[in-house]
């Protein structure tokens, strides 16, 4: 229902229509878990001309990596930065814990790599990731 109201906005409307469309992305990932849903109304958005930002990004990268989806959530990475965003220390711990949650701890150590490369400090609970799996 939430999804079919999305599309209530037109025109000039469409423009300000950014926190809905993240509000029902968040909706799909956290309680409905249509990660699928989610990964659609996202790159609907995209299609549409709304710039998500690093949270709704983030919001698809979490559910897809619960998922055990990596390669797909190592795909929105890639779309995130092709957007022009940089992919925050959540992100990368996310996609660390889902590796890791699926035991393929080297994927894990490459993706904490890539964090140490491109944040300065990483939170306490990228490492702690890393130290439960």
């Amino acid at each position: 229902m939430a999804v079919d109201m999305l599309d209530d906005f037109s025109g000039e409307d469409r423009k300000y229509a950014i926190k809905p469309y993240t509000s029902v992305i968040r909706r799909l990932c956290r309680r409905s878990k249509d990660v699928d849903g989610a990964e659609r109304l996202l790159l609907k958005m995209i299609e549409a001309g709304l710039p998500p930002g690093n949270v709704a990004f983030n919001f698809v990268i979490s559910g897809l990596s619960n998922a055990g989806e990596m390669e797909e959530a190592m795909k929105m990475m890639k779309l995130m930065e092709s957007r022009g965003l940089k992919p925050d220390v959540y992100s990368y711990s996310v996609i660390t814990s889902g590796y890791e949650n699926g035991g393929m701890m080297e994927e894990a150590c490459g993706v904490l790599s890539l964090a140490k490369k491109n944040h300065s400090k990483l939170s306490p609970v990228t490492y702690h990731t890393l130290i439960r799996g």
